[in-house]
């Protein structure tokens, strides 16, 4: 079979299992966008890690999730949670014992953060301190974040970790109907985030097809070869166009190239946070810089300029709530209107961009989003 026959056939096997991919409704995602690392995530850590029974008066998730951070030693039953302690997303305490979660789907790291927490738990007189870094894939931490820390830093994922915690949660919660689903909800979420948004049985049905024959098997491997090469050319076409969009209005200084995407797939160093800045002449103040940039997914904001803008800060969150202000932005946030996760891959917005047409549209509805901000600035 070449090529061009097995991916036919794979789209007829997508075809029939439509329906089973993980599109359904969900809570989580109508409440909150599908990256809020605080308010979504952290916060249903938090609350699962601190759910205790009512018949024992003991957490619940919190050993299975300590078994899963391979954590044997920890007293659980003395052990308490807390989120947002001292800027730690989810901490643990027991005894002498801390446990520091720093979690990131897709912001930056912050200067030095984890060496600063560490201090935090020392001077509080915990001797035995782990901390874990908690990201999508299992990614390390930059320097800039870990700073002079010299402390073996736990890296896990929700790709492996957080899923393997959460299906074993929704396993103990069989006669819990509205916790269970509510799990289930989460793992979808999870699964959706980690492109695991095909079902099991499409899988399963599509390995039987790449294993029928060697020439099956040859064709699968070459095409797994070559869809790094597809999505460098993906990106690298989205980005051109955006420009030529762009460039139409404003000033603007781009910083991305091929070379930069290509190491962004091939898993180099500083191989984010590129895009294209947009040079924003105000009406008395100075102007402004209006950038889009990529880590995992693209988002767009202000940058400060030589210092922190406390009144630029205000006026951003004032437009739209989901702006986030830090040290080097006066406020970033993710489209409203379009998903681009460039890692992941698998969402509708993204597969357009294959298309010459649907791309031109599906950058439109970003340049829309963006000039509506502008606008109002």
């Amino acid at each position: 079979m070449n090529i061009e026959n097995i991916i036919e056939k794979v789209g007829v096997l997508i075809f029939r299992f439509d329906d089973e991919t993980n599109k359904e409704f969900n809570l989580f995602s109508i409440l909150r966008s599908d990256h809020d690392e605080v308010n979504l995530h952290s916060q249903f850590i938090f609350e699962l890690l601190k759910l205790k029974s009512s018949r024992s008066n003991t957490n619940i998730f919190l050993q299975d999730f300590l078994n899963i951070l391979s954590i044997d030693n920890l007293d659980y039953d003395c052990a308490l949670i807390f989120k947002e302690y001292q800027n730690i997303d989810i901490l643990i305490k027991s005894k002498n014992q801390a446990v520091v979660i720093e979690n990131k789907i897709y912001a930056r790291d912050q200067d030095k953060q984890l060496a600063r927490y560490y201090r935090i738990m020392k001077e509080e007189g915990f001797e035995d301190i782990k901390i874990v870094y908690l990201t999508l894939f299992g990614t390390e931490p930059s320097k800039e974040s870990i700073g002079a820390l010299d402390k073996p830093i736990d890296l896990i994922s929700y790709d492996y970790h957080i899923r393997e915690w959460i299906s074993n949660a929704i396993a103990k919660s069989a006669t819990i109907p509205t916790l269970r689903e509510s799990l289930v909800m989460y793992l979808n979420l999870i699964d959706s985030l980690t492109g695991h948004s095909f079902s099991r049985r499409l899988i399963m049905e599509t390995k039987d097809l790449i294993i029928k024959s060697k020439e099956n098997l040859k064709s699968a491997l070459l095409i797994a070869q070559s869809l790094t090469e597809a999505k460098i050319e993906i990106q690298n076409k989205f980005w051109n166009s955006l420009e030529d969009q762009l460039k139409k209005e404003y000033t603007i200084e781009a910083d991305f190239s091929i070379d930069k995407i290509s190491a962004f797939y091939n898993n180099k160093r500083n191989n984010k946070y590129y895009g294209i800045t947009l040079i924003i002449n105000m009406q008395n103040a100075d102007a402004i810089r209006f950038r889009i940039e990529l880590e995992n997914n693209i988002y767009f904001g202000v940058l400060h300029n030589q210092k922190r803008n406390k009144e630029l800060e205000k006026k951003l969150h004032e437009i739209d709530s989901n702006y986030i202000s830090n040290d080097i932005w006066a406020g970033w946030k993710y489209p409203q209107t379009v998903d681009f996760d460039f890692v992941v891959f698998d969402s509708d917005n993204i597969q357009d961009l294959v298309d010459e047409n649907t791309r031109e549209k599906v950058i439109l509805k970003l340049v829309d989003e963006i000039r509506m901000d502008i606008k109002q600035l």
